[in-house]
């Protein structure tokens, strides 16, 4: 997965240490995206301190998954 090991590299980067090994990852287009319209940009649960994002809550676009993830990183 030439793709997941570019942005893993990045992220290492970003962070500027090493990474831990990865348990699951995935990677996927955005080819058949019908999603958006839950009315919120993450969820964040504070008391289990688990959250959840992605564009299926704001709209079928890649700049919509970017935009939830940054708001669920300003809820964390």
């Amino acid at each position: 997965m030439m793709i997941m090991e570019d942005l893993r590299r990045a992220l290492q980067d970003h962070v500027s240490e090493p990474l831990p090994p990865c348990i699951l990852a995935t990677v996927h287009l955005w080819r058949y995206a019908r999603s958006g319209a839950a009315g919120k940009t993450a969820l964040w649960d504070e008391a289990l301190r688990l959250g959840i994002c992605g564009d299926w809550l704001i709209g079928p676009r890649v700049e919509c998954a970017w935009l939830s993830g940054s708001a669920l990183g300003r809820m964390i």
